[in-house]
């Protein structure tokens, strides 16, 4: 294995040129099938697993987020989550791609529910990404919405109902729910809520992204009809 921070490696790429190699200087073209980079599972079903994504899901997740919920190079969206969870990922590369800004926070603000509230005004934060249960606590504190934020996403959580219709007529944005399992690059169903499409206790989850399939399979792997519980299947680009 190499260790990144040994003194020998560190040597060894001082030496190396700083532009990126060429398909000639390596041992072999890459292609859309080569890692893009590797992150590890949260872990809440057991031990983190690293999970090596490929360019062309990336690149299939980013051009579908670009399409569906497009940024324009006057906007700024927050840059909160930690660069060691998946959903940092388009924080990062809807802004680049778009031309818009991507607003970083310090620690400090991040964990602290007012600064970081705070920050949302001073910044003119105009799309953010929250877990359900920090929407709430923001909900509980604050009548008034930040000025500029148009569009949250969630994900990371069950988004219950009556948050997402608080959140609709408390702060008039758009409330998008965001699911996927890391191994799956970053999300592969969304939800954009609408009030008279709301039932039940949980805001649904939506339907599959670009080139994405969804299977509710039976312990025989076999669909289940409409209605009844299943395991969720994935499959497709990501």
């Amino acid at each position: 294995r190499t260790v990144l921070d040994d003194p020998d490696m560190s040597a060894d790429l001082a030496q190396r040129q700083e532009n990126n190699p060429s398909d000639a200087d390596r041992r072999a073209p890459l292609t859309p099938l080569h890692p893009a980079y590797v992150i590890f599972t949260s872990g809440s079903t057991g031990k983190p697993k690293g999970v090596l994504i490929a360019h062309h899901a990336l690149v299939n997740h980013m051009r579908w987020m670009q399409h569906t919920y497009p940024v324009a190079p006057q906007d700024r969206v927050l840059g909160r989550t930690a660069p060691t969870f998946d959903a940092s990922v388009w924080e990062l590369w809807l802004p680049l791609l778009s031309g818009a800004t991507q607003v970083l926070i310090s620690t400090q603000q991040l964990r602290d529910a007012q600064l970081l509230f705070e920050q949302l005004d001073r910044q003119q934060i105009h799309v953010a990404q929250f877990v359900p249960s920090l929407l709430a606590s923001f909900l509980a504190e604050y009548d008034l919405k930040p000025q500029a934020l148009r569009q949250v996403f969630s994900g990371g959580e069950a988004l219950s109902t009556e948050l997402t219709r608080r959140l609709t007529e408390q702060w008039q944005v758009e409330v998008v729910n965001l699911y996927g399992p890391t191994e799956t690059t970053i999300q592969v169903t969304h939800y954009a809520a609408q009030d008279n499409a709301l039932n039940g206790s949980t805001t649904p989850i939506g339907a599959p992204i670009w080139n994405t399939r969804i299977y509710l399979l039976d312990q025989a792997l076999e669909p289940v009809p409409v209605g009844v519980a299943g395991e969720l299947y994935i499959a497709g680009a990501g």
